[in-house]
């Protein structure tokens, strides 16, 4: 995994976050959506996979393995539950972390979501600060208020 560069004194965020060499995949049925997110991440040197079906992660991530996973919760197929279960059930990919993404903000909808424990999830539509955090946090639990290094 490579690490996040970049002026550590500047006081803004997305100055400092550099995602070169870390690979994103992002799942989500609606297509206007993620370009959205290919944007903001492309904008971040992310290396970014876009799959608009649930049908189709496992093979996107054969083709190429992600660092971490944005999961629509609600899809046509399998659902952002499904889904999920589904990789946690394979140790081969086990181990990736999943950032869910749902429209939905009501409590009653978004506990059982963390019930799973993903490594974090987004209300859409997304900003692309709390989008960049998020993804950092998820991928550097323990400094996710620092910038990493190797």
């Amino acid at each position: 995994m490579s690490t996040f560069a970049g002026n550590s004194h500047s006081c803004d965020f997305e100055e400092t976050f550099d995602g070169a060499g870390i690979r994103i995949l992002a799942v989500d049925d609606h297509g206007p959506t993620l370009r959205v997110i290919k944007a903001m991440l492309e904008g971040a040197n992310f290396d970014v996979t876009i799959t608009n079906s649930s049908l189709n992660v496992m093979k996107a991530i054969e083709k190429s393995r992600p660092d971490l996973i944005l999961l629509d919760y609600e899809m046509p197929f399998f659902n952002g539950r499904q889904v999920l279960e589904k990789l946690r059930a394979n140790p081969s990919v086990a181990g990736i972390p999943v950032v869910f993404l749902t429209g939905i903000n009501d409590r009653k909808y978004i506990e059982p979501l963390l019930a799973l424990r993903p490594a974090g999830y987004l209300l859409k539509p997304l900003n692309k600060k709390k989008l960049l955090e998020t993804i950092k946090k998820a991928l550097f639990p323990a400094g996710a208020g620092q910038t990493p290094a190797e």
